[in-house]
């Protein structure tokens, strides 16, 4: 992580259960997002659904 993602100094997110893994959550696509780092929060502000 230091050595590649810091340097590029953007957002990352990273050891969610998400994706290809027994456990996951579901993170929908074309949806406003932020990341709240101060909380370790992923705030999705709008419905995936129309």
């Amino acid at each position: 992580f230091n050595d590649i993602l810091k340097p590029l100094h953007i957002p990352v997110i990273y050891n969610v259960k998400a994706g290809h893994c027994t456990s996951k959550i579901s993170l929908p696509f074309g949806t406003t997002a932020y990341i709240d780092a101060d909380n370790c929060k992923l705030i999705i502000e709008e419905s995936a659904v129309k």
